[in-house]
């Protein structure tokens, strides 16, 4: 089985409307205003393009941070809405990417 057809039988599927509805359970994303949530709901589908299909996605600093549960470094390169809004993106990796993803994270 070759490495693109691996990537292509666990391709994620998670439409923005899933994202948005998994972040609008949090006060922190309605105290956002409309711009910060963009900015959220970006972040979170960038990643979903990252576990799709790694060598064509860049995450950024804060985002590999996050990918690699790596806590401190992800709270020291957050900006102030991705600081804010850090228990969604623990909660979006836990209920919506397979446990694989932890193996990605582990090339970059």
């Amino acid at each position: 089985m070759t490495t693109r057809t691996m990537v292509d039988k666990y391709m994620l599927k998670i439409q923005r409307k899933k994202i948005i509805k998994l972040c609008m359970n949090y006060s922190e994303y309605q105290q956002l205003d409309l711009k910060e949530q963009e900015h959220l709901i970006a972040q979170l589908s960038t990643i979903v393009q990252w576990y799709n299909d790694p060598t064509e996605t860049s995450l950024g600093h804060f985002l590999t941070a996050v990918v690699k549960n790596d806590f401190v470094n992800a709270v020291s390169r957050a900006d102030k809405t991705n600081l804010r809004c850090l228990i969604i993106f623990a909660q979006f990796l836990y209920n919506y990417l397979p446990l694989d993803y932890k193996q990605k994270a582990e090339g970059l």
